[in-house]
């Protein structure tokens, strides 16, 4: 019998552990060590599932027998450069960049992410015929991380990453929000990048977070 991931889960193996986003739940589960090497197998090199694995899957609602994605670990580019400092930043820019962060706090705290990412992905498919300009982007991220606030607060890496689309709008359509795991200890941490250069934190942090979900 055939498996699949949901749409709306994703799976990575981190430090030797397979570890899953489940999107609509809000939730993230990670497999024991032993049977991690058996989903790592067949998300590797496809086959079979072992069936203990696949059953507590599959009670978790983290696989389909029906329909679905095929069984993989999520790729992502890998985060080779960072931003260097901003150029000018101007009254406009810092006003612009604050209310984003206003914005994306007040929507995070109203709106499943679940909700949220679907339509980031509708918003980035209608934009695909927009010709990117990458140093444009890159000047306006430049911009917006000039004016960090001095505290992170709860949940301060969604508020920046979706601030962030936000403040670029519509040039920030080639723009990857990333999601990534750690897996000893578990941690989960998200951000933004244009290609491999993150554009909202700095090389050596999110190197240390394996990519779950590319948004």
């Amino acid at each position: 019998m055939s498996a699949f991931l949901p749409e709306h889960v994703f799976a990575a193996e981190a430090d030797g552990a397979a570890i899953f986003l489940d999107l609509k739940r809000d939730r993230y589960v990670a497999l024991p060590r032993i049977k991690a090497r058996a989903f790592a197998e067949c998300a590797r090199y496809g086959g079979a599932l072992d069936p203990e694995v696949e059953a507590r899957l599959v009670r978790e609602g983290l696989l389909d027998l029906a329909a679905g994605k095929t069984i993989a670990f999520t790729r992502a580019p890998s985060a080779a450069e960072e931003l260097g400092p901003a150029h000018s930043v101007g009254v406009a820019d810092i006003g612009a960049a604050l209310w984003a962060r206003v914005r994306a706090t007040a929507r995070l705290k109203r709106q499943p992410l679940f909700e949220i990412i679907t339509a980031r992905g509708r918003w980035r498919a209608r934009q695909k015929a927009r010709e990117a300009d990458w140093p444009r982007v890159e000047a306006r991220a430049a911009c917006f991380a000039a004016v960090r606030p001095l505290t992170g607060g709860h949940d301060a890496c969604l508020r920046e990453a979706l601030a962030l689309s936000w403040f670029l709008g519509a040039d920030g359509a080639d723009v990857d929000w990333i999601f990534g795991v750690s897996g000893a200890p578990f941690a989960a941490h998200c951000w933004m990048q244009l290609g491999r250069r993150v554009l909202n934190d700095s090389l050596d942090h999110v190197r240390a977070f394996t990519p779950i979900m590319v948004a």
